[in-house]
């Protein structure tokens, strides 16, 4: 039997060219072969919540008074790591004289410890090397009132743009970022009389 050699030739172009466009249109995606369809997986991270607290030993003081206030935190059985926590007040009204750490943590380390009295800012980060689940007390302002507010009242804030928390999960041992940490803020204000 004689093959066609001009017909043969015409049959492995043809083969050829439909194995070309099958592999185009999978190329762009119009795919002309049923294949498995690919979803995307979305990263949808985990938030996480804790209670930050500024609270004055005393609600009510006079122009004179030495003042404490206490730094504390609830980090709903969490293991807390380290904070950077950083604090605004009027420095015409309060001076602060300083910052001890708390209970919260064994055996801390303080990594910043800075008063600005010219501004009226508290900086103040602390870390351990031995986590353990947290809830108490960070660390402890000591000051004393300079002068009586306009409003009466003495505004010392967080300022919760710059707090920084560093948690792990005590089950996994999963350390959660900064955007993953949702971080309310408690504070108490303090009245001054004369």
């Amino acid at each position: 039997m004689k093959l066609n050699t001009p017909i043969v030739f015409l049959i492995i172009v043809a083969i050829l060219a439909g194995f070309g466009l099958l592999f185009v249109n999978n190329y762009r995606n119009k795919t002309l072969i049923p294949s498995k369809k690919e979803i995307p997986l979305l990263s949808v991270k985990e938030k996480v919540t804790l209670d930050l607290y500024l609270e004055p030993e005393q609600t009510t003081v006079k122009v004179g008074d030495n003042v404490n206030f206490s730094v504390r935190i609830d980090t709903k059985k969490l293991i807390l790591i380290a904070t950077e926590t950083y604090l605004q007040y009027d420095p015409k009204i309060m001076s602060v004289q300083s910052v001890q750490p708390g209970t919260v943590l064994a055996n801390p380390n303080i990594l910043l410890n800075k008063i600005d009295p010219e501004v009226g800012k508290i900086s103040y980060a602390i870390g351990t090397f031995q986590p353990s689940p947290s809830n108490g007390l960070l660390f402890t302002i000591s000051g004393k009132i300079r002068a009586l507010p306009a409003k009466g009242v003495l505004d010392m804030t967080f300022d919760r743009n710059a707090v920084k928390i560093g948690l792990q999960s005590p089950t996994n041992s999963k350390l959660y970022a900064a955007d993953e940490i949702q971080v309310l803020f408690h504070e108490t204000q303090m009245t001054i009389t004369q």
